[in-house]
């Protein structure tokens, strides 16, 4: 009951804080060029790009149509400090404004607004993914005609990885929401982290949840474990360690940034898949001798919710409901 009290508890203000800023991710190309400057639809809509310039005089390039009198938001953020890349707003209605970098490309017609990028020395957290970062330019300004525009990423002088928040309306699809564990996943592989390293809280918690659970057996020579038994027990270790792998990533931003109420929200995120993994064992072991239907039902909740609030990399969550639907099996003896 504690448990449940809990997760109701977190959901409730989870819900009062969830309207803090999020960006929906998305993976850059070979958009060196103009000609294959990366689209982004909905530029209203909050989206991250996770970029690289890889040489100085390097330019990134992006480009989408916005509707006169619309708000036009960019923010430029880094991994490491020393790197400020800027950036140049493209436009037919624009008034130009700064010098033009050397290895910037205009389209015909076209004028441009040169934001340079600024030296920061603090980082700032971000509580989703979680991570933090160095912001170094910032655009924020109404478009007067509607039209196709263009931006330029650009450091003359460094390289280095570079992230491209567009947009300020906080909006999820269903599909964009689900994948977002997996696409936290990629942006540390984008930060420079070791896929080893981001995973080893949930490889460890596996190989830990699996001992112990053989040490059980081999103790209690009476257990007796049904297949969805085994199987939740399982998925139990997969929602633990897939919070202990948020939490960890909380730790490592913290300690290149400072604090802020948005850690509430990172907390939430991670304690959450270990009390669903924590529910999940108990209801595991209650379903020794037979999922009946109150058991099923709470799997069932499990798995849904898994998948709203990231717990348990995605498979866990599908397993725990497949769990719930399959037939009773034949109870497993040591």
């Amino acid at each position: 009951m504690k448990i449940r009290i809990c997760i109701i508890t977190l959901f409730v203000i989870l819900i009062f804080i969830l309207n803090t800023v999020a960006h929906v991710p998305i993976s850059a190309g070979e958009n060196n060029s103009l000609e294959t400057a990366i689209e982004v639809k909905e530029p209203t809509k909050s989206w991250a790009i996770y970029d690289e310039i890889h040489e100085p005089g390097e330019s990134k390039y992006y480009k989408f149509t916005m509707e006169q009198g619309q708000r036009l938001k960019i923010s430029l953020f880094v991994t490491k400090k020393g790197f400020n890349p800027g950036v140049v707003v493209m436009g037919k209605g624009l008034t130009s404004q700064g010098i033009l970098p050397s290895g910037v490309e205009i389209p015909t017609g076209y004028n441009y607004i040169v934001f340079e990028g600024e030296k920061t020395n603090n980082r700032e957290y971000e509580p989703f993914t979680p991570s933090s970062y160095y912001f170094t330019a910032d655009v924020d300004i109404t478009v007067n005609i509607t039209d196709v525009y263009y931006i330029a990423v650009f450091d003359e002088s460094n390289h280095g990885k570079v992230g491209i928040a567009i947009g300020f309306i906080e909006t999820f699809s269903v599909n964009e929401w689900l994948l977002i564990p997996i696409n936290a996943i990629n942006i540390h592989i984008w930060e420079g982290q070791n896929i080893a390293v981001i995973i080893a809280p949930l490889i460890l918690t596996i190989i830990i949840g699996i001992g112990i659970l053989i040490w059980i057996r081999k103790k209690e020579h009476n257990l007796q474990l049904n297949n969805q038994a085994l199987l939740g027990l399982f998925t139990a270790f997969l929602f633990i360690g897939s919070g202990l792998m948020i939490l960890m990533q909380m730790i490592i931003a913290l300690a290149g940034s400072s604090a802020d109420n948005s850690v509430i929200i990172t907390l939430i995120f991670g304690l959450l898949p270990i009390l669903f993994g924590i529910l999940l064992i108990r209801t595991s072991m209650r379903i020794v001798k037979e999922l009946n239907k109150t058991n099923r039902a709470i799997l069932l909740v499990i798995g849904i919710f898994g998948l709203i609030f990231w717990s348990g990399v995605i498979i866990g969550p599908v397993l725990t409901i497949i769990s719930s639907l399959l037939p009773n099996t034949t109870t497993l003896k040591k």
